[in-house]
C-alpha cells in the first residue's frame, strides 16, 4: 500500500521487516576509536556502504517496489539517475522481476553504466539522454507518462523516504541494546530523503537526539531553502560532491525538515571540498575505508560540532561508489586544504635568467619542497602573473609551505619593493 503522507516510527519499523534480505541488510554500527579521541566523545558510523549496491539507496527503491499493486509492476517502472539511484532501482527490478528503465545523461561514466546494467542482471534498460541530469530527468517523467509506468524519484516520494528511514530505525534499535544516549545523528544531504526518513524513525523514542544534515557548501540548496522557508532552486551548484549534488530539494523531505529545525531537533551544517577531501583522504589512508564523497559528508562534519556532543554521535557514511580515477583530484583538494600544496602567480620579470635568479635566491628552502607544476608566459599589461606555480611540501608539513612564502614576502629590490610579488591562488591555474 502507498504512503500518502509522512509516514510514523511505527511504520518505518514496519518496512524494515518488510524489506527482503537477499536485497537489503542491516548495516553495522561501528564505533571509531579515532574520531571519538578526535571530538572527545563516543562515535560510531553507519556503514551504508556495505548494502549490495553500496549505497542507502537500495532501501528507498525497494521500499517504493513493496508498495505497488502487482498491476503497477506489470506496467514497469522508470527513474532518473547518474548514480547510486540507478543501481537501487536496478536491484530492485532484478529482484522483483519487474522490468525497468532508466535514463542517464549521455556523460554518464560507463562505470556507473555497467554497474546499473550488472545490478538490473537483465531486467532494465538504459537510455542515455541529455547532457545533464534535468534533461534525463525530463526524458524519464515524459516516458513514464507515455507508457503508463511508475515513475520512481529518487527523494519526493513519502514510500522511499519511509524506506530511507530505516537506515535511522536500525541506529535507534543497535543503540538500545548497547544501553547508550543517541545525542547527536550527522546525515549526509542531497534531495533530503535520508534526512527526512531519519528524522521520522526517531522522532516517537528519541525525540531528544539532534539530527543534523550536511550539504556541500558549494551545492548547499537545502541550507538555503530552510533560510527561505520554502524549496529553492539554485541558479548553479559544484557538482563535484556528485551524490548530494541536488539543486533544489524535494518537497516533502522539506517539509519534514523544515518542521524538525523549527522545534529544535535539526539544523544544517556546510562543509567545503577542501574539508571533505582531507576527509577522505583520513579515512583510507588511516582507516582503510573508501567512500565516495557524499557518503563521507557526515564525518566531515564533526570537527564542527567537537564541543557540542554529550553522549553518542552517529554518522551515516552513506555510500561506497567512488571512481578510482577521482583519487589525484581527492588528493589535490585535500593538500590545498592542509596548505601542505599550494599554487602561486609570481610577478617575474620577462628577461633570460630571471627565474633561475629567483631560484637561487629562495636558495636553501627549496630542500623542502618540490615544485609540481611551472608554466611562464609573458605578463600582460591587466596586471596577469607571469609565472605560475605549484609547489608541495615534501613532507606534508604546511610548516614548509609557510617559509617558503615567508622567504619570497622579504625579497626586496633596491627601491625596498616586492622583488617577486606573488599572489595564492585557490586551485590549479588553467593554461
Amino acid at each position: 500500500m502507498k504512503c500518502l503522507s509522512a509516514p510514523t516510527s511505527e511504520e518505518i519499523q514496519m518496512t524494515r521487516s518488510e524489506l527482503p534480505p537477499e536485497l537489503i541488510q542491516k548495516t553495522p554500527l561501528v564505533q571509531s576509536q579515532r574520531l571519538s579521541d578526535m571530538i572527545g566523545s563516543p562515535v560510531s558510523i553507519k556503514d551504508e556502504g556495505q548494502q549490495r549496491v553500496r549505497s542507502y539507496k537500495g532501501r528507498g527503491s525497494a521500499a517504493k517496489m513493496i508498495s505497488l499493486s502487482e498491476e503497477e509492476r506489470e506496467r514497469g517502472v522508470v527513474c532518473a539517475s547518474a548514480g547510486n539511484h540507478a543501481q537501487g532501482v536496478a536491484a530492485a527490478c532484478n529482484h522483483f522481476k519487474t522490468r525497468g528503465t532508466i535514463f542517464m545523461p549521455t556523460v554518464t561514466p560507463q562505470q556507473k553504466i555497467d554497474a546499473t546494467q550488472r545490478h538490473g542482471n537483465g531486467f532494465v534498460d538504459i537510455a542515455l539522454h541529455g547532457d545533464t541530469f534535468d534533461q534525463a530527468a525530463h526524458q524519464a517523467h515524459a516516458f513514464a507518462q507515455a507508457q503508463h509506468a511508475e515513475y520512481l524519484h529518487p527523494f519526493d516520494d513519502w514510500d522511499v523516504i519511509r524506506g530511507q528511514g530505516t537506515v535511522g530505525a536500525e541506529i535507534a534499535e543497535e543503540v538500545e541494546t548497547m544501553r547508550g544516549k543517541l545525542h547527536t545523528v550527522l546525515v549526509p544531504v542531497g534531495g533530503g530523503g535520508l534526512m527526512a526518513g531519519t528524522l521520522l524513525a526517531l522522532e516517537r523514542n528519541h525525540p531528544e537526539t539532534q539530527v543534523i544534515g550536511v550539504e556541500p557548501a558549494e551545492a548547499a540548496s537545502m541550507t538555503a531553502s530552510l533560510k527561505a522557508k520554502h524549496p529553492i532552486a539554485l541558479d548553479a551548484i559544484d557538482t563535484f560532491v556528485d551524490g548530494a549534488a541536488v539543486a533544489r530539494p524535494g518537497e516533502k523531505p522539506f517539509s519534514v525538515i523544515y518542521r524538525a529545525v523549527q522545534e529544535g531537533r535539526a539544523r544544517m551544517l556546510t562543509v567545503s571540498k577542501g574539508q571533505l577531501c582531507a576527509t577522505m583522504s583520513d579515512l583510507f589512508q588511516i582507516d582503510g575505508a573508501l567512500t565516495e564523497p557524499a557518503g563521507a559528508l557526515s564525518i566531515a562534519a564533526l570537527d564542527q560540532i567537537r564541543s557540542e556532543t554529550t553522549g553518542m554521535t552517529v554518522c551515516i557514511l552513506s555510500g561506497t561508489n567512488f571512481d578510482m580515477r577521482r583519487i589525484p583530484s581527492v588528493l589535490e583538494y585535500a593538500a590545498l586544504h592542509r596548505r601542505t600544496k599550494v599554487y602561486l602567480g609570481v610577478h617575474l620579470p620577462n628577461r633570460p635568467q630571471a627565474l633561475r635568479e629567483m631560484l637561487d635566491k629562495v636558495g636553501a628552502v627549496l630542500s623542502t619542497v618540490n615544485i609540481t607544476y611551472m608554466h611562464f608566459d609573458t605578463a600582460e599589461a591587466n596586471g596577469d602573473p607571469s609565472l605560475l606555480l605549484g609547489v608541495e611540501s615534501k613532507e606534508g608539513n604546511p610548516r614548509d609551505i609557510d617559509t617558503l612564502l615567508q622567504t619570497l614576502h622579504s625579497m626586496r629590490d633596491d627601491a625596498s619593493n616586492a622583488r617577486y610579488p606573488f599572489q595564492e591562488l585557490s586551485r590549479k591555474p588553467e593554461r
